[in-house]
């Protein structure tokens, strides 16, 4: 718990009924500003819109349900928008192994990562290349994307077509054996939390 409360990223575990069972720091205080993320009165996650509130939710079940072994789905990725109208929520939801930590009181059976690019630095382009053997070009678009950037984004602020972009992402999947970019994000965000926490 003392890790995850260094961390930058807002962190929510929730149990087998996609109950919150622990929420860091940064995650009380984007659920304290009542910007988009939220936790309902039955401990459940909730987004401002009630549509992306089903998405989450969705995602939420599914990891759990794969997390007790009655599911198959590795989870996936969303954004959460914002009264405030700043850039959206960039959120991750993963299942966690049935044998994983618990927390003494209850057992996480999935992980909620929210990501805000407003305040959060970008990831190191050249920490990422070292650590996924990536070249210079592909880390660059690696860490736009980790920074909440569209692709189109991305493109624009690294001055290369969306075309071009899309292909180092698929070099990248090859490189890193991964099926897209839920599960991209999932191993750069790993790895860097873990060199983070060391």
């Amino acid at each position: 718990a003392d890790a995850l409360n260094r961390m930058p990223t807002g962190v929510v575990l929730v149990n087998a009924k996609a109950q919150v069972v622990f929420a860091n720091h940064t995650a009380e205080d984007m659920i304290a500003v009542q910007d988009g993320f939220t936790i309902g009165p039955d401990r459940m996650c909730r987004a401002a819109l009630h549509h992306e509130t089903q998405i989450l939710q969705r995602l939420i079940f599914s990891a759990c349900a794969t997390a007790d072994g009655t599911g198959l789905h590795p989870g996936g990725t969303m954004t959460i928008s914002r009264p405030t109208q700043v850039r959206v929520y960039q959120v991750l939801v993963t299942p966690l192994r049935s044998n994983g930590f618990d927390l003494g009181h209850a057992r996480p059976a999935a992980a909620v990562f929210i990501a805000d690019p407003n305040v959060q630095e970008e990831p190191p382009a050249e920490r990422i290349a070292n650590m996924l053997g990536l070249t210079p070009a592909e880390s660059r678009v690696v860490a736009k994307l980790l920074s909440g950037s569209t692709v189109r984004e991305t493109a624009e602020r690294l001055e290369l077509t969306e075309g071009t972009v899309r292909q180092y992402l698929k070099s990248v999947y090859q490189k890193t054996d991964t099926r897209g970019q839920t599960d991209l994000m999932r191993l750069v965000l790993s790895g860097i939390r873990i060199r983070n926490m060391d």
